[in-house]
């Protein structure tokens, strides 16, 4: 769950219970002192259904099917509100809050949808009303026109504000998974993207899936000789070669210093450790002049292990194993 969906869900619990306030304070209460139960019952009815989609939200965590309801609860009360007029005549009023509710709680193209589904309901309501099908609206022709203006700007700052919002939010996700060097995914990110595939895998274990631990070797020697500029250099051509030697969907992360790791998905270990050979191959090509080659340990998924823990100490024992082989 991203940062922009943590914040809509809260959302959904604060106007839900704003709205029943408000139902209960400026509805019903207006409505029963009229002497017009029949539209106070009417909003009793609204109100419950906000309080069982509440406790639905509570104990399924759907949350499109929450704030679809909510949404559409929202245009049935404002098309009726339009219709009565709502306590002394403010009715109209409350739909200056939809565009805002609908960019809250959703994203741009479906609030735009429920939008255009309240001004499809409002056109529907003054054909009616024109065409003498027992329908009388409270407000005038012109009354709604106006209103249908600064609708019109308040829609136009929550759209804007919103794309703003989400723009600055997808930069500082971008921020939060990349490693600032090399523009991997940093650590992280990988742990958060092994979590969910190990989690996923515990109820459904028939997908293979791969982790692979990368160590530079004699990685130190080429910063104490030619110092941390031609080093960070080379972490970031090393970087680049191994972005480029997996698929686009595998997370290829730095875990710190000369440290790699990648979650390659749908794979066998076989075909990952022929790939990560001619990647050691590339990169001592590369870097000859500094003597540099690579190290690895690979952990077949669900095969080796289906613990987080176990996955990542089983890719480092192997890849220490790899490096001391070489040393002999």
């Amino acid at each position: 769950m991203n940062i922009a969906e943590q914040y809509r869900r809260k959302v959904l619990y604060v106007f839900s219970f704003v709205g029943i306030a408000s139902t209960l304070t400026f509805g019903v209460a207006f409505y029963l002192s009229q002497g017009m139960y029949s539209y106070a019952l009417f909003e009793v009815f609204l109100v419950a259904l906000v309080i069982i989609n509440v406790i639905y939200y509570r104990k399924t965590q759907n949350y499109a099917v929450a704030s679809n309801v909510i949404l559409l609860l929202t245009l049935v009360i404002l098309l009726f509100l339009i219709t009565t007029g709502g306590y002394k005549g403010t009715g109209i009023l409350w739909t200056y809050t939809y565009p805002l509710l609908t960019f809250f709680l959703k994203d741009r193209k479906e609030a735009l949808i429920w939008n255009l589904a309240l001004g499809l309901g409002v056109g529907s309501l003054l054909l009616l009303e024109f065409s003498h099908e027992q329908v009388d609206i409270y407000y005038e022709p012109g009354e709604i026109r106006h209103a249908a203006g600064a609708y019109a700007a308040v829609f136009l700052l929550a759209f804007f504000y919103n794309r703003i919002l989400e723009d600055a939010m997808d930069s500082l996700r971008e921020k939060s998974i990349v490693d600032y060097l090399t523009g991997l995914y940093n650590r992280g990110f990988f742990m958060e993207s092994l979590n969910k595939l190990v989690e996923r895998l515990s109820r459904d274990p028939s997908s293979q899936h791969c982790v692979i631990y990368i160590d530079l070797d004699r990685f130190k020697s080429v910063n104490d000789t030619y110092g941390h500029e031609v080093g960070d250099k080379v972490l970031k051509k090393v970087a680049y070669m191994l972005q480029r030697g997996f698929r686009e969907g595998d997370i290829v992360s730095r875990m710190g210093g000369d440290e790699f790791i990648v979650l390659a998905y749908d794979c066998t270990g076989e075909d990952i450790r022929k790939k990560l050979k001619n990647l050691v191959s590339e990169i001592e090509s590369e870097f000859i002049r500094y003597n540099l080659s690579a190290s690895y340990g690979v952990v077949d998924i669900p095969g080796d292990s289906l613990n987080v823990k176990d996955i990542l100490r089983l890719a480092d024992e192997r890849m220490y194993q790899m490096k001391a082989k070489k040393r002999e």
